[in-house]
């Protein structure tokens, strides 16, 4: 695993929405059958021993305004809470 090769040091990866959301089922199948990624999220996963978690998903407060999230929201979401 690319974390072992680094000393479990944090590793930034910018990417393409589908690429996350494939990376997420993939890790935890159990948890993500479905994804979506909005534009400029944060997503957050851990490995923790033996397996991975996720503290932080699709998250876009950053692009917040007064409450008011400044994001494209698409008519067909097929997503799976967190």
């Amino acid at each position: 695993m690319l974390s072992n090769k680094l000393n479990h040091q944090y590793i930034l990866a910018v990417s393409h929405g589908a690429v996350i959301g494939l990376t997420l089922q993939y890790l935890m199948p159990h948890r993500f059958r479905a994804t979506y990624i909005d534009n400029a999220s944060l997503t957050v996963i851990t490995q923790v021993g033996d397996h991975w978690e996720c503290s932080l998903y699709n998250d876009i407060r950053h692009l917040q305004k007064d409450g008011i999230a400044y994001t494209y929201e698409p008519t067909n979401r097929n997503e799976v809470s967190p």
